[in-house]
């Protein structure tokens, strides 16, 4: 793509962002003229995000100064987005990571995380927020210096893993599953999560992702006291084992808002090959894909089917042959729009040129987080 065409492409972008955020807006209010206001002071000072200006005409009653007398800034739209949501909301500094809660849509869960920023930024302590889940001195004092590429999720279970005493590799390997963004049952996964950091250097990180799957389905009934992390694999193999034999009830659910990806080139055999990212939208798909990769994805058929997690497959077939094979599967949750777990077989971690065909398709269709 030269240089003019990424030009005309980003300014599209966001003209269609621009006329969405006014389309959302009642005509002749004063939420509305506060966001004409807020995109006038933003062009003359710098560049950022249509869709975190909009957002901020949310919180106008929060207000502690008009967007006139704001400064600017420049640089990464983090850096801007921070300055502006300090000047117009804050009495306080925050850490620039927070900022990313004025991003993405107006989810009832992203409303929840512009209220912490906003209240932070009042003076309160972040602990003493309506977290989900109970955080400790320690647990504030990691997650207050977050690095800036952190969203606030990950952030809070970051900080969770490393206050209980946690080493980063750990961390990575459970941001690399559901537990980076989901919350329930905080005070079982409080208990899990301080005995896998106990385990310490007997932790086989990449089994993380299906231990994680395997607590998640047997938190409650699982008793982890006394136990090493070879014995609870066992259990995991078993489980996977049973998993395989199980017959489930069919669901079917509808497709995400998403397209697909098809690529064809040669490859070094001289053989033209095909690959595909293919949206899974049954039971029986999840079921097939999970023996293909020998992984767990047969037990989020209920999460896709209430529209929780939408799940994707990336193949590969030779162009003189039907036969296709699954390379790795990705999730993404449809509400954040962002993909949470890339994995292969036997859940292990993608090949480099893997990601950057998911990378490919992410972009293209404006998803985040394609990372293994």
């Amino acid at each position: 793509m030269s240089t003019d065409t990424f030009r005309r492409h980003t300014r599209a972008r966001v003209d269609a962002a621009t006329h969405r955020a006014f389309a959302s807006l009642p005509t002749r209010s004063r939420r509305r003229e506060l966001f004409e206001r807020l995109l006038l002071v933003a062009r003359r000072r710098s560049t950022q995000q249509v869709q975190a200006l909009r957002n901020f005409v949310d919180f106008a009653h929060e207000r502690v100064r008009d967007p006139e007398s704001w400064t600017g800034a420049s640089g990464h739209p983090l850096c801007v987005v921070d300055s502006l949501a300090s000047h117009l909301f804050g009495r306080y500094a925050t850490p620039r990571f927070l900022a990313s809660a004025w991003f993405g849509d107006r989810t009832s869960a992203a409303i929840v995380r512009r209220r912490w920023f906003i209240a932070h930024a009042r003076g309160q302590r972040f602990r003493s927020l309506d977290l989900p889940f109970g955080m400790t001195r320690q647990m504030e004092h990691v997650f207050l210096r977050t690095p800036d590429h952190v969203d606030i999720d990950r952030a809070l279970r970051r900080a969770e893993v490393l206050g209980l005493g946690g080493a980063l590799e750990l961390v990575d390997a459970i941001l690399a599953t559901r537990l980076a963004e989901q919350f329930d049952d905080w005070e079982r996964w409080r208990v899990a999560l301080a005995w896998l950091v106990r385990c310490g250097d007997a932790v086989d990180l990449g089994q993380v992702s299906p231990l994680v799957d395997y607590l998640h389905a047997n938190l409650r009934a699982i008793d982890l006291r006394g136990r090493s992390f070879a014995s609870v694999m066992r259990l995991v193999d078993a489980w996977h084992a049973r998993l395989a034999q199980v017959r489930s009830p069919f669901l079917r659910w509808r497709r995400a808002g998403w397209n697909g990806l098809t690529i064809e080139a040669a490859s070094g055999e001289l053989r033209r090959a095909e690959w595909t990212i293919v949206e899974l939208l049954d039971s029986r798909a999840l079921v097939d894909e999970g023996r293909r990769l020998r992984h767990c994805v047969s037990t989020y058929a209920q999460r896709c089917a209430s529209g929780r997690s939408s799940i994707w497959s990336l193949r590969h077939r030779w162009c003189d042959d039907d036969a296709t094979r699954s390379l790795l599967t990705i999730e993404v949750r449809p509400d954040t729009k962002r993909i949470v777990q890339i994995r292969t077989y036997a859940n292990g971690q993608p090949a480099r040129w893997q990601l950057e065909l998911v990378r490919a398709w992410a972009e293209r269709e404006g998803l985040s987080g394609a990372t293994a």
